[in-house]
């Protein structure tokens, strides 16, 4: 059961990290260097997710899965208050 949940919140929050980066390349210049970017950072944390959840031959590895997992989910958090902080949409007070 913590596996499903914690699979949910890594589509969740590494989808975000790509997500955000790849909302940026629309409005820049450097358009594939950003879609790269956000696409290999996303795989980066889900192989790694995958890479200490299956290796089973070392006890404990397992928690780098959720290392990952809590990684990811900080630099998420940060990327949608700086994108936050960054919209034309944001209402001034």
């Amino acid at each position: 059961m913590i596996l499903v949940k914690s699979t949910k919140t890594l589509i969740y929050s590494f989808g975000i990290l790509m997500g955000y980066f790849m909302g940026k390349a629309k409005f820049a210049s450097n358009r594939i260097k950003l879609n790269l970017f956000g696409l290999g950072l996303a795989t980066l944390f889900h192989g790694a997710y995958d890479f200490f959840l299956f290796i089973d031959f070392i006890p404990g590895i397992w928690i780098g899965a959720f290392v990952s997992l809590i990684i990811g989910i900080i630099l998420s958090r940060k990327a949608i208050k700086k994108h936050q902080e960054q919209s034309h949409f944001k209402s001034s007070k």
